[in-house]
């Protein structure tokens, strides 16, 4: 559980085991949204930046593609 020992970013770096040479730039919450706003298309998407979970785990969508 996230404290004020650690700083957030030392925090996510640790639950989603990225590596120390990176950087959090940005934590995206998730919730209800505000307006309705139209998807990415999967074309549209950058897979190679998408992970699952942790640091160079792919998500399913592109394990199902391979």
């Amino acid at each position: 559980m996230y404290d004020d020992s650690i700083s957030a970013e030392e925090y996510i770096r640790g639950l989603l085991e990225i590596p120390d040479h990176l950087r959090v730039e940005s934590i995206i919450a998730i919730g209800y949204p505000d307006q309705k706003l139209p998807a990415h298309t999967k074309r549209t998407l950058q897979y190679e930046k998408l992970y699952l979970n942790r640091y160079k785990n792919p998500p399913a969508i592109e394990q199902e593609e391979k």
